[in-house]
Order: C-alpha cells, then sequence, then structure tokens
C-alpha cells in the first residue's frame, strides 16, 4: 500500500495493490475510486484536500491499522475516511 500526497495538486492518493486500474470512478466531487479488473478498489484519489479540511497538516498524516490473530493467522484491517466537501464522509474498511 502506497500513499502520496500532492501539495502542488492539493491531492492525495492511496494506492492498496499494483494491480492494473481497469476502470474509475468519482463517487463524490473530488473523490475517485480506482478499480481492477476484477471490480475491487484498488487505489483512492481525494483533490482539493485544503477546502476539505482547512487546518490539515499533512506532516503529521495518521491512520490506523488493527491487526486481529484468530487462529494464528494475522489479518490488518485498515479504516479509511473520505471527508467530502459538504462536510459528510465516507469510511471504507480493507482487510
Amino acid at each position: 500500500m502506497k500513499l502520496h500526497v500532492d501539495r502542488e495538486a492539493d491531492a492525495l492518493y492511496l494506492r492498496l495493490d499494483a494491480s492494473i486500474i481497469a476502470e474509475s470512478e468519482e463517487v463524490s466531487p473530488g473523490v475517485v475510486l480506482d478499480y481492477n479488473e476484477s471490480n475491487e478498489v484498488v487505489g483512492v484519489e481525494i483533490l482539493h484536500l485544503s477546502q476539505r479540511s482547512p487546518s490539515l497538516n499533512l506532516s503529521a498524516l495518521e491512520f490506523d491499522a488493527v491487526a486481529d490473530r484468530d487462529d494464528g493467522v494475522e489479518t490488518v484491517e485498515v479504516r479509511v475516511v473520505m471527508l467530502t466537501v459538504s462536510g459528510s464522509y465516507k469510511e471504507f474498511l480493507y482487510n
């Protein structure tokens, strides 16, 4: 997983894996999801970061990863919260 923040473009891109992007969809103004050939989300682009959160500190970006060790198998869940211009949010959980 890779996270790229472009201050000049005022954008953030989260790439979940290296699979080929087959389709992209703007699910909210300035929020684009990239899908692979299996219709799985493999990328998330958020535009206009400074408008979504004027107090955003890009040098203090945080994320949570939750490890679950059930039956000796470790899985990691990553929760991504995307803010929209209107102030609402969408939450995605990947594991």
